[in-house]
């Protein structure tokens, strides 16, 4: 084995690198030649009457594999009287110059990175070579966050939900982030879902159905439902006979959500409820059996225990503390019940329902990205990230990502598509050409390079046929 290793003379590590630095020398050569053709497309296919051709000057794009510096036709509109790459504009390159596939993984690290530029430090990890800069990550997050921003407003617009559902089950809950130059801003935030299935079959935990998040870090005057309603009615058609379960702590933006849809009922979150129990019951003897009272839907034995622990504690912030809580019971006593067990008086098949408290998790993976790492956020950056985070957890932010340097519709579908086959078949079979002539190794016998020579060769020529 020690003669097979020193004749090879070449490590895995050697090998892997070794090829992956040839891929990427390999990849920017055909994306070069790529777009020279598509430059003269372009060029062909313009309104010549409109653009006329004034210079030719270089471009770059930064990629996943590197850099690819191109040239490409400086076009004067007379239209507009102003400048344009025509090529950039049918490609969608864009202001940022970066690339679809790099724009995902960037925007990906971004959103579940501590910052842009440990995004930035991330991706120049994995690639070996900074592969973008942490401001062309922001400016990118920005850009997404634009898009989505006014998406979202159309279809605020004028909501038109078709999905149906008998049972809409809605969580909300709010946190803090620090902003620059300005006091620091509650971030709101609602969770619906469907329902609740197994992650796996046969698995006991559990996974949201069809789960949508909405937050707003700006409410400019107006209620936070105004929006977030019409967030749910632009995807379902909600009437009376939908009933909508909103889940929360006691505060009265929250409960306001009750107002915005024909038939909802309103809920007290239990972690909160309990949670806020075990600050007041603290070194009693009734805060087991008011915990049990809040698991068994027991409003009236949860206020006794309330005020015994009231008549024995001479803490008057934790009297005023109680006080309170006994007026909110005593104002809406249902919504200190299991929802469940309302659902089943109101002849609703309660079946695979389960308890809820979804918003806790969520506002946790927000929370660690928006404010538990010491960031402070500009009003436009706060939203852009709001938004890029919405679309990432909902497995949708490749796509938008993607949006801000996709193809635009310069060319017809076939047309492209013809001339894509044509010039990935023409630089492909060059690049393949190259690497015959420049591989030695390709060309002797298989006995004498130990079989690196049959193998290399299915990776280096185009035909699946050699053997």
């Amino acid at each position: 084995m020690s003669d097979i290793r020193q004749t090879i003379g070449i490590s895995f590590r050697d090998l892997e690198l070794g090829i992956f630095w040839k891929v990427r020398v390999a990849f920017i050569e055909v994306m070069q030649e790529t777009l020279k053709v598509l430059d003269g497309i372009v060029y062909e296919l313009r309104d010549q009457s409109r653009y006329v051709v004034k210079d030719v000057r270089k471009g770059t794009i930064a990629t996943l594999l590197g850099d690819v510096e191109y040239c490409r036709r400086y076009y004067f509109d007379k239209k507009t009287a102003g400048y344009v790459y025509l090529l950039d504009e049918a490609l969608g390159v864009g202001r940022g110059r970066i690339s679809p596939g790099l724009a995902v993984v960037a925007a990906i690290q971004a959103v579940i990175g501590p910052s842009y530029r440990a995004a930035r430090d991330g991706l120049k990890q994995i690639y070996g070579h900074q592969v973008v800069s942490h401001e062309t990550i922001r400016q990118l997050i920005l850009r997404v966050g634009e898009f989505l921003e006014k998406e979202e407003a159309s279809k605020r617009e004028e909501p038109n939900g078709k999905r149906r559902v008998p049972v809409l089950f809605v969580e909300a809950d709010g946190y803090w982030v620090s902003m620059q130059r300005e006091k620091d801003r509650e971030v709101r935030m609602m969770v619906s879902h469907e329902g609740w299935r197994p992650r796996t079959p046969g698995s006991d935990e559990y996974e949201l159905v069809n789960k949508l998040h909405y937050l707003e870090a700006d409410m400019q005057g107006k209620d936070f439902w105004d929006n977030a309603s019409r967030h749910l009615y632009s995807v379902y058609d909600i009437d009376e006979k939908t009933l909508v379960v909103i889940n929360g702590d006691r505060a009265k933006w929250i409960r306001r959500g009750v107002e915005y849809f024909p038939n909802a009922i309103y809920q007290v979150d239990r972690y909160h409820l309990k949670r806020e129990l075990r600050d007041l019951l603290r070194d009693t003897r009734h805060l087991e059996k008011g915990l049990a009272a809040v698991d068994g839907g027991n409003v009236q034995e949860l206020t006794e225990v309330l005020r015994k622990v009231r008549g024995e504690v001479q803490d008057p912030v934790r009297v005023a503390k109680i006080n309170d809580l006994l007026a909110a019971i005593r104002e809406m006593p249902e919504a200190f019940r299991d929802y469940r067990v309302r659902l089943t008086e109101m002849g609703y098949d309660t079946r695979g329902m389960r308890g809820m408290g979804a918003t806790e998790s969520n506002v946790n993976k927000f929370s660690l990205r928006l404010k538990k790492r010491g960031q402070s956020w500009s009003p436009e950056g706060l939203k852009a990230m709001i938004h890029s985070m919405v679309k990432y957890f909902e497995d949708k932010l490749d796509r938008y990502a993607e949006h801000v340097s996709r193809l635009h519709n310069l060319l017809s579908e076939e047309k492209a598509a013809q001339t894509t086959k044509e010039v990935v078949s023409k630089v492909t079979s060059e690049i393949y050409e190259a690497k015959r002539g420049g591989m030695p190794l390709l060309n002797v016998g298989t006995s004498r390079s130990g079989g690196l020579s049959k193998a290399l060769r299915r990776i280096a020529l185009p035909d699946p046929a050699i053997t």
